[in-house]
């Protein structure tokens, strides 16, 4: 009979950019800025009605089946 691990398995860190600094503060090391690259499945902002021209205040839920809940400051008799 063969045992599972109970170890996670090894990750590949995620590929980054790398940029050397114009404009160093000092002249000690050369300092280098690391940007993770965007990942393929990222949450994106939606850009749409509830995002433009509405106050803050207007809060969009979504309920049972289709029902969608509009709430302003905390009352949802819109």
């Amino acid at each position: 009979m063969t045992r599972k691990t109970r170890r996670k398995k090894a990750e590949p860190e995620a590929p980054r950019t790398v940029k050397e600094v114009e404009h160093q503060p000092t002249d000690k090391p050369v300092l280098k800025v690391e940007t993770p690259e965007p990942q393929k499945y990222e949450k994106r902002a939606k850009v749409g009605t509830p995002t433009l021209g509405r106050s803050q205040n207007y809060v969009e839920t979504v309920g049972l089946g289709k029902l969608k809940v509009i709430t302003v400051n905390g009352t949802t008799d819109v």
